[in-house]
């Protein structure tokens, strides 16, 4: 069955629903065999050195940290970062550029960075400072000083904690969608859905959940066009995307929801 088909068994009323939070599911662990965190350790070892290789190693590892960071979040959001691009992920680039048109932003970042950034994940801003004394080093053949190989320790530790706090404790992965709420009772209301991101899986699962009968089940994978839409609805908390997820066209004002649990 597809996700359109269950919308003619529950049918949520946009202009007013409920997100009744359950809970955020994570893993916590990186299958690549040198991780963001073991980088950011090599350079802090580099740093200790003060002498001219240990700064350009400092600066080199601490961009090597944001970079696998970039990739272990990507992979754990269920794509291939290894051939992460706008011809294998075309849906993708739809909810970069309208979060670039919202938020007026330039489109110069690589196409991984312009899906971090439009996530809500991480701002790159992080990435830019430590590019900019990266590219000195690289193409002006410009030593950094002490002061900024330190700044590219403390942006790539910063970059790397803020990202996973965020998929970690504010990514809201399992949740249900539900045209009633009840502050005293705290039981879902029937017809409902119910969202489960699942990142040992790298999948989406919506359940059906009508009034009666059993419950009717559609799992979603990256290469579904309505996956981006579910996470970007998950992580930055803004569940107008689930108009997107459903595949509506309906003006996001709308829309109103109100988040409990």
């Amino acid at each position: 069955m597809k996700l359109d088909e269950l919308q003619k068994i529950v049918k949520i009323k946009w202009n007013k629903f409920y997100i009744f939070r359950q809970g955020n599911t994570w893993i916590d662990g990186v299958d690549f065999e040198v991780t963001p965190d073991e980088f950011l350790d090599f350079a802090k070892q580099d740093y200790k050195s003060k002498d001219k290789k240990g700064l350009v190693g400092t600066v080199t590892n601490s961009k090597r940290a944001i970079d696998c960071q970039i990739d272990w979040i990507i992979s754990y959001l269920g794509y291939d970062y290894l051939s992460f691009n706008e011809e294998k992920y075309l849906d993708i680039i739809n909810v970069i550029n309208d979060f670039e048109e919202d938020e007026k932003l330039n489109r110069d970042y690589s196409f991984k960075l312009r899906f971090i950034q439009a996530l809500e994940i991480a701002p790159t801003s992080f990435i830019s400072q430590i590019r900019k004394i990266r590219n000195k080093l690289e193409h002006e053949y410009i030593l950094p000083s002490h002061e900024k190989a330190k700044e590219t320790i403390e942006i790539a530790e910063l970059f790397i904690n803020a990202t996973q706090n965020i998929l970690f404790n504010k990514f809201i992965t399992r949740y249900y969608i539900q045209n009633e709420y009840d502050s005293e009772d705290k039981f879902i209301k029937k017809p409902c859905y119910r969202i489960d991101f699942n990142p040992l899986k790298s999948e989406i699962e919506i359940s059906c959940i009508p009034e009666s009968g059993e419950d009717i089940e559609v799992k979603l994978k990256s290469s579904d066009k309505e996956f981006v839409y579910f996470l970007k609805a998950g992580i930055c908390r803004n569940f107008h995307y689930l108009i997107k997820a459903f595949g509506y066209d309906i003006d996001k004002k709308y829309i109103n929801f109100e988040i409990k649990g």
